[in-house]
């Protein structure tokens, strides 16, 4: 999906795209959820959680008020506070070295790139 807005930055990048994988993980938890309910599957919900690599970005889906560096950013962007404020999701903090879809759309070394081959459980054939 293409961004609607430019970043003028790496943490106002992230924050655009914790938007995207917020709306997914909340509609993949309804389905799963929903389903649940019909099947009775017996499992106990929980709120998805996103890993996020940048601390700037998280602070910014966090904070509740507009910082004046962030005022251009797309008024449909801080839907990622308001899932965060109602507690339907979690933005959580992760090491980069530790960013399982990095590998995915990044140039790493070859040992990292192995060591998170490993980590997501892809092996080859």
């Amino acid at each position: 999906m293409l961004q609607k807005s430019v970043a003028l930055s790496t943490y106002e990048a992230e924050y655009i795209a914790i938007k995207e994988a917020i709306r997914e993980a909340i509609y993949l938890a309804n389905l799963f959820n929903y389903l649940n309910d019909r099947l009775g599957l017996g499992y106990t919900p929980s709120k998805p959680t996103i890993l996020v690599d940048n601390k700037a970005a998280i602070k910014l889906a966090e904070n509740p008020e507009f910082h004046k560096r962030t005022k251009h950013i797309d008024i449909q962007y801080h839907y990622i506070r308001d899932q965060v404020k109602q507690k339907r999701v979690d933005v959580q903090y992760v090491p980069t070295k530790l960013q399982l879809a990095d590998f995915l759309t990044k140039n790493v070394r070859r040992e990292i790139f192995e060591d998170l081959k490993n980590l997501a459980n892809l092996y080859e054939i």
